[in-house]
């Protein structure tokens, strides 16, 4: 049976166990004779061959469909088996789904053989049409819980863009909230019918709510010609759109390129160029004459144009402007934050009681399921977008500051993984490492911390000769010509560490610091000069808490613990001299004026940058 899906509606719930060929080029959906027992009627190729198809045989998606007991909602079985890392049958694929969705197919309608999972509903795929609260979505992605929903399956699915609200509900209805914002992760990504983003699926899995929301803004006022050509470039073989953040500049340079959406082969681009560019000066009765396809193929290779599903794409030779990528992502399109719980006091203006050292904290790990280690790379970083979003949102800067003082040597990406798994952390390494170097070894029962380690390999790949001046060199088909050579390829893998707390042994130097202690030269002289540079008037007095010292916002004064060494005095009054100078406050000053003052968190974090970037007191945190 021959379908045109263009003209034609069925209902999927009313096929009974047939096999399906469906060419998303031209819409013709071919159902094959129902299967019984083990005895197959005809192959694909013949049932194609009987049908009277048009479009070629390859460029059908082949698998099974049908409802009945075991599937009541249907199931759409590929076959072969469609991997995501083949784009071009994924899209395929994809568009047969759409199709499916728009012919009866439901939400909880099995999917089975499409992309890294074996079995999924069709939801999780296509996010279901009944859906309030819509902002004027682009594409939409899936969020899942780590802890609760590991494999991808279930989750909820959020229009993008989308507002901080609209976040927090999704992650509440998944059970991430402020207090466990890493454990979430992104295991879906759709685009609206009739306006698909060829944007391949696991680059949108691997990014950020924030970058998505990012770029869900700025794709919102593009065309639909826009939108192909978009799509036609991230189709190229090599596009230079490999990254989010460049896709996102996309908008910004809609005259990068140029796309022609019906030009598929290079006997029609011949002919465009021919007959329609304008181009070609020469009198119409010699035109039968040219080989189109030739001259297509000679015009492709000579501008580096390239086909795809989207039209045929060349530069245009204009520059590519660079305006986000590699930069912030503006604060009102940052939605993914948990807000700290509110306190209602001005910790700054009053005497402050330090926190004593607390026992060591146990690990709270991060557990990786992946099956590889690209799986595990992907988790992992994904919690790390996560954690650094609810670092740099809530009380937990200064666990992060005591951190990178600490561990000064790793990465900030390290330091943040060290910091979100076992805060009170101050000396990691290598299970081999504690025993070879330190005759030391991890406690029997202790949770490692998981971070990241370079692992670069080396490959043989063919690559474009280049001329002195950098630019590919043509070889006589018009294509570049290609040498081998040997390139090493920037990996990374995730290993495990452990805190000194977790492992006995051999002694080691006491590296915590709770109390500055010793005497500085010229001491009266540097703390003269701190005097004369405050704003306010410093004086010891016997503070009962156990704060170092304070500001206080009424009286304008600043005020010192009497007992303690020089080197502590020096460091206690250049914190609060920086919040004297940054966050005094003026008490005639208008509800506007006050506005402005930066909040309790930012100010703690400002008066607390003079302490830690001065390279006397590095290592010392109050």
């Amino acid at each position: 049976m021959l379908i045109d899906t263009g003209q034609t509606a069925f209902d999927m719930r009313q096929i009974e166990n047939r096999r399906f060929m469906f060419s998303p080029q031209s819409g013709e959906l071919i159902l094959g004779r129902q299967y019984k027992g083990s005895q197959l009627y005809a192959s694909h190729a013949e049932e194609h061959g009987k049908s009277g198809a048009k479009a070629p045989y390859d460029s059908f998606i082949r698998g099974w469909v049908g409802a009945g007991r075991q599937y009541p909602h249907g199931v759409i079985h590929f076959a072969p088996n469609v991997e995501s890392a083949n784009v071009e049958q994924f899209e395929r694929a994809f568009s047969t789904l759409e199709m499916f969705r728009e012919n009866g197919a439901e939400g909880q309608t099995v999917i089975r053989g499409f992309g890294n999972t074996w079995e999924q509903p069709l939801s999780n795929i296509i996010p279901d049409q009944e859906r309030s609260d819509r902002v004027s979505e682009v594409f939409y992605i899936q969020l899942s819980n780590h802890t609760t929903q590991r494999d991808g399956k279930s989750g909820v699915w959020l229009d993008l863009p989308a507002t901080a609200e609209q976040v927090r509900a999704a992650m509440g209805q998944i059970g991430v909230t402020q207090d466990n914002p890493w454990d979430y992760f992104i295991s879906g990504f759709s685009s609206p019918e009739g306006r698909h983003l060829a944007i391949p699926y696991d680059l949108a899995l691997a990014s950020g709510v924030n970058e998505l929301n990012f770029l869900a803004a700025r794709l919102e006022k593009l065309d639909a010609y826009e939108i192909g050509t978009l799509n036609a470039a991230l189709q190229q073989k090599n596009t230079e759109l490999r990254t989010i953040s460049r896709i996102i500049d996309y908008p910004d340079n809609l005259d990068y390129y140029v796309n022609l959406p019906d030009i598929h082969t290079v006997a029609a681009l011949g002919d465009y160029y021919l007959n329609r560019s304008g181009m070609v000066d020469m009198p119409d009765e010699w035109k039968p004459a040219i080989d189109t396809a030739a001259l297509g193929k000679h015009i492709a290779g000579l501008e580096q144009g390239a086909f795809t599903e989207y039209g045929y794409i060349v530069k245009s030779g204009d520059q590519w402007r660079q305006v986000y990528e590699g930069q912030i992502i503006p604060e009102e399109y940052r939605v993914l934050s948990f807000p700290p719980p509110q306190v209602e006091r001005d910790e700054a203006s009053r005497p402050q009681r330090e926190q004593t050292a607390p026992a060591s904290q146990p690990v709270i790990p991060i557990v990786l399921t992946g099956r590889n280690n690209a799986e595990r790379m992907k988790e992992i970083t994904d919690r790390l977008e996560a954690g650094i979003q609810a670092l740099f949102e809530s009380e937990q800067y200064k666990n992060y500051l005591t951190a990178m003082s600490k561990f000064h040597n790793y990465s900030f990406n390290n330091t943040l993984l060290i910091a979100m798994q076992k805060p009170d952390a101050s000396l990691v390494a290598g299970y081999n490492k504690w025993k070879d170097e330190f005759e030391r070894h991890v406690k029997r029962g202790e949770r490692a911390i998981k971070i990241l380690a370079p692992a670069p390999y080396k490959v043989r790949r063919q690559v474009e000769k280049l001329d002195a001046s950098g630019r590919p060199i043509p070889g006589p088909d018009g294509k570049p010509l290609t040498e081998e050579q040997e390139v090493t390829v920037p990996a990374f893998k995730v290993v495990s560490v452990f805190d000194v707390s977790q492992t006995e042994g051999r002694e080691i130097p006491d590296i915590a610091v709770d109390e500055l202690t010793g005497s500085v030269e010229r001491y009266q002289d540097f703390f003269t000069a701190l005097e004369r540079t405050s704003p306010v008037p410093i004086a010891f007095e016997n503070i009962e808490s156990e704060a170092h010292g304070y500001y206080h916002l009424e009286e304008k004064r600043i005020a010192i613990d009497e007992g303690m060494s020089e080197l502590q005095n020096l460091k206690t009054a250049i914190h609060e001299i920086a919040h004297a100078t940054l966050h005094a406050i003026d008490k005639d000053a208008t509800p506007e004026e006050l506005a402005d003052r930066p909040d309790r968190r930012t100010r703690e974090v400002q008066a607390l940058y003079p302490c830690f970037y001065n390279v006397d007191f590095l290592y010392y945190f109050p």
